[in-house]
């Protein structure tokens, strides 16, 4: 029997990490961040050759995008609504997304997602059967980094 095998312990917890948001020159450390995803999407061209039947598919780019949810204690985002609503200008954003599980082996991954930007932002939100409140909003961003990866389990 092989000894090489994912070990409960190495597998990360989904509350260990943090959320750093960055917008207009200040830092928030996003701890009431319930959830975060992003993802992207390779844009790909159809192309067809000389002597080759089948279609072919070029990339030539990706749509990043993803989904925050959160509990309700904090008015940044409604800020952000506010700031756009004055000025006119849309806000954008930088996120960091940290996973670190102190009881595995693999160390953190830290990943930054560049010039995000909400696609809508709830105004208000009240709801009587609600124990507590919790938003969700759909974000887009146009580039990344992973400074920080995990290490290889051997």
């Amino acid at each position: 029997m092989s000894d090489r095998y994912l070990k409960a312990q190495e597998i990360l917890s989904g509350q260990d990490g943090e959320v750093i948001i960055d917008w207009d020159g200040k830092t928030y450390d996003a701890f009431f961040v319930k959830k975060v995803t992003a993802s992207i999407s390779k844009t790909k061209e159809a192309v067809k050759v000389l002597r080759k039947r089948g279609t072919q598919h070029k990339v030539n780019g990706f749509e990043g995008t993803g989904s925050l949810g959160y509990f309700l204690v904090t008015s940044v985002f409604r800020e952000m609504a506010v700031y756009y609503n004055e000025t006119g200008e849309d806000p954008y954003f930088t996120m960091t997304v940290i996973n670190q599980d102190p009881s595995g082996r693999l160390g953190k991954q830290k990943v930054i997602l560049y010039n995000c930007n909400l696609d809508e932002i709830t105004l208000a939100n009240l709801d009587v059967e609600a124990s507590f409140l919790e938003e969700e909003v759909p974000f887009t961003f146009d580039d990344f980094d992973v400074p920080e990866k995990f290490k290889e389990l051997v």
